[in-house]
C-alpha cells in the first residue's frame, strides 16, 4: 500500500489484526490518507494477509478497473504464492536481510516453467534480479541463462544459486525433493568504454577529468556524433565538476561499453586465450 513519495501526513501507524504495528518503508508514505484508510478498513477493503500480520494491501474489484479483462485462468495465491511469500524466501536465504525489494515466489515461477518447458530445456531470463527463475529452473532440472546488469548479481543472484547447489530447503525445494547438486557458470562482459565510464564516475578532481577528456578525444569509443576538435580543453575547464562528468559520459558511444565478440582477437583488448576458448565454446564459433 506504500508509494514512492514522501507526504508527511500520510506516514502513520497501522495496526494489523494480529496487533502488529506497521509503518511505510523509509522514504515512502502510505497511498491512502489516514481518514481514507479507515474508510477502506470499515468497508473491508484492506487485506493483511492470510495470517492477519502482513503489511496492508488494498482490495480492488473488477468493476473498478474500467479496462479490465476477466482472466481465462485464475492462479490463487494458495497455489502460486504471493509477494509476502517471496520476501520471506529471500530473507530466509540471507539471514533475515531483505536484500532484494521485488522478488517473485518460487511457486509462481515453478508453474510458469512447468507450462512452458520440459526437463533439460533451456530457460532464458533477461532480467535476472534475485535469481528466482534460475533457482527454480535449477531445482526442476532445466538448463538456464540469466542476464543482469546491476551489481547485486554478485551479492544476491550468484550467492542464492550457491545456496541452491548446497541444498537449501526454501521455496519449492520440498515439493520437488531438492537435495542440492549440479553447477552453474558465472561470467561478466569484458569492459571497454565501461572502464572509462567508471573512471569518470570515480574522479574527484578537475585534473583527472581533463586527462580523461584528452584520452577520450583519441579513443575509439567516442560517439560518431561528436567532433573531437570541438572538445576544447579550455572551454571544458570552465565547467563545474558535475558538468564535466556529464559531458564525458554523454560523448560515449554506449554500443562500445563492452568488448564485442567480433573483436575478441584484437590484441589491444587483452583477451586471454582461456577467455577466447570459453567464448568460442559458448557461442559455437570456430
Amino acid at each position: 500500500m506504500s508509494v514512492k513519495r514522501v507526504t508527511q501526513k500520510d506516514i502513520y501507524e497501522i495496526k494489523t489484526p494480529s496487533g502488529r504495528s506497521v509503518y511505510p518503508p523509509n522514504g515512502y508514505s502510505w497511498r491512502l490518507s489516514k481518514e481514507r484508510f479507515e474508510e477502506y478498513a470499515e468497508d473491508n477493503r484492506i487485506w493483511f494477509g492470510e495470517d492477519g500480520n502482513n503489511v496492508p494491501r488494498i482490495k480492488r474489484f473488477l468493476s473498478e478497473v474500467k479496462d479490465g479483462v476477466v482472466a481465462q485462468t485464475l492462479w490463487t495465491y494458495k497455489e502460486v504464492g504471493h509477494n509476502q511469500d517471496a520476501k520471506k524466501e529471500i530473507k530466509n536465504l540471507f539471514d533475515g536481510q531483505a536484500v532484494f525489494g521485488t522478488p517473485k515466489p518460487e511457486k509462481l515461477i515453478q508453474r510458469i516453467i512447468q507450462l512452458g518447458s520440459d526437463e533439460g530445456d533451456l530457460v532464458l531470463d533477461f532480467f535476472m534480479g534475485s535469481a528466482t527463475t534460475q533457482a527454480v529452473a535449477h531445482k526442476m532440472n532445466r538448463q538456464y541463462i540469466g542476464i543482469e546488469q546491476m551489481d547485486y548479481i554478485e551479492t544476491v543472484a550468484v550467492e542464492r544459486l550457491k545456496k541452491v547447489i548446497a541444498g537449501e530447503q526454501g521455496g519449492i525445494s520440498k515439493d520437488v525433493d531438492w537435495q542440492g547438486g549440479s553447477s552453474f557458470v558465472y561470467c561478466e562482459l569484458k569492459n571497454d568504454a565501461q572502464e572509462f565510464k567508471n573512471q569518470v564516475q570515480k574522479a574527484t578532481t578537475a585534473e583527472e577529468l581533463v586527462e580523461l577528456l584528452n584520452f577520450a578525444k583519441q579513443s575509439s569509443f567516442l560517439s560518431y556524433r561528436i567532433d573531437p576538435k570541438r572538445l576544447r580543453e579550455n572551454d571544458f575547464k570552465q565547467l563545474s565538476l558535475a558538468e564535466q562528468k556529464q559531458i564525458l559520459l554523454e560523448i560515449l558511444d554506449n554500443n562500445n561499453l563492452y568488448v564485442n565478440y567480433s573483436d575478441i582477437d584484437d590484441i589491444s583488448n587483452g583477451v586471454s586465450d582461456a577467455d577466447k576458448n570459453l567464448n568460442r565454446e559458448f557461442y559455437g564459433g570456430e
